[in-house]
């Protein structure tokens, strides 16, 4: 559920309800046509994380929920950071680091969950990975 709903929905949101209007507004037309790019591929990704999940019964369907994590969230936040930068606008660095480390966090608690835990073991049929 936290893929298929909470982490793209937080996306949207802070995206199109958020600083999205105003960077379209500001003229800054190919800065939002990048953002939002990211921020489709992110929700796309969290998505198919999520559906795998779901409809999946082998140990790839939790690995790719784990790449999922990691791909929509903290890489997402450095691609949208790397491309700001590129394109020359101002940004809160804090803000932006605040939101990678925050998002990087929940990547790994789920990772770990999914890694580690003996009901998703159960389900997706591997093994415990030695740490």
């Amino acid at each position: 559920i936290f893929l298929l709903l909470v982490r793209p929905g937080l996306a949207l949101w802070s995206w199109g309800w958020g600083y999205g209007p105003a960077i379209a507004n500001g003229g800054w037309t190919a800065v939002h046509s990048m953002v939002t790019a990211i921020v489709a591929a992110s929700v796309a990704v969290n998505v198919s994380g999520g559906y795998a999940l779901a409809r999946g019964s082998r140990p790839r369907a939790a690995w790719w929920a784990a790449a999922c994590l990691w791909l929509g969230g903290p890489v997402a936040t450095a691609m949208t950071a790397v491309v700001l930068d590129a394109m020359g606008v101002q940004a809160n660095i804090g803000q932006i680091m605040g939101t990678a480390m925050l998002s990087a966090g929940i990547a790994f608690a789920w990772t770990l969950y999914l890694l580690l835990s003996r009901r998703v073991r159960n389900t997706y049929g591997f093994t415990k990975p030695s740490i």
